[in-house]
């Protein structure tokens, strides 16, 4: 079929996130996905994990050769510092499409413990998972979070440059993540996280610079994130700290050359 056929072209693959991992899938279903994957996995020339953390997961679980896995992660893009809302108050931006992996919920609740602070949040994703976006809505106004939380939807390049730009802590409490883009976007943009460790998105960000909770640890994450908004200096280091690693991301041309490295070693 198609697994023989990619063996046959000598195919490669691209992995970032083994749909088998996606969050709130009923155990039978990642079950099925998991022994579709190990089919395709084992009948490609080669495999190229977009994280160290998503290669060491490809061979332990389907038992493939570290040699036939090449890491290469992606890049970022040069961007301005955040220059912060100014306040009153401390501006939280969480980026991920609105699906039961991104935690959104588990950050809603953790805020939920942080009403006594001054903080506001937008949440930068589309609807993929309409019933639970709905839901995410609704957790909000039974909080009592309605007139803190804004939910910006999906937005245009410029439009989320904009919320970068103002914003004055990164947070995301996702469950799982192939690399953690945004993390490093984050970073990127001078500014300092509060995360919980799914997957890879932790192996991105220097301890200097992030707050780090276990995954769906709401008590845990409470904690983490009132001291980066209570405390404005130690703010204030961490955001410097995340700059310093932002300038020191691999950039997208170099990876380009490694991807291309990688294809050539099939």
């Amino acid at each position: 079929g198609c697994a023989e056929d990619l063996a046959q072209r000598g195919a490669v693959g691209l992995i970032h996130h083994p749909a088998s991992q996606e969050h709130g899938l009923p155990q039978a279903g990642r079950d099925t996905l998991a022994a579709r994957e190990a089919t395709v996995y084992r009948r490609l020339a080669r495999l190229i994990a977009t994280s160290p953390f998503t290669a060491a997961g490809l061979a332990a679980a389907h038992g493939i050769a570290a040699e036939r896995i090449s890491v290469v992660v992606p890049g970022t893009e040069p961007v301005g510092r955040a220059m912060g809302s100014g306040g009153p108050g401390v501006a939280i931006l969480a980026i991920g499409n609105l699906v039961p992996r991104k935690g959104h919920d588990v950050l809603l609740r953790t805020l939920a413990g942080l009403t006594d602070l001054h903080w506001s949040l937008s949440i930068v994703g589309a609807p993929l998972d309409p019933v639970h976006a709905d839901g995410l809505v609704a957790l909000a106004e039974e909080l009592g979070l309605a007139q803190r939380v804004r939910f910006a939807g999906g937005l245009s390049p410029e439009a989320l440059e904009e919320e970068w730009r103002r914003a004055d802590v990164f947070a995301l409490a996702t469950h799982f993540e192939g690399y953690g883009m945004v993390a490093a976007e984050a970073l990127a943009h001078g500014l300092p996280v509060a995360l919980t460790a799914g997957g890879a998105i932790t192996d991105v960000v220097p301890v200097e610079a992030s707050v780090i909770s276990p995954p769906g640890d709401t008590v845990s994450f409470t904690k983490g994130l009132r001291r980066l908004i209570f405390d404005e200096a130690l703010r204030a280091e961490m955001a410097e700290a995340a700059w310093q690693a932002g300038q020191r991301l691999p950039r997208w041309p170099d990876q380009a050359k490694a991807f291309l490295a990688a294809l050539e070693a099939a």
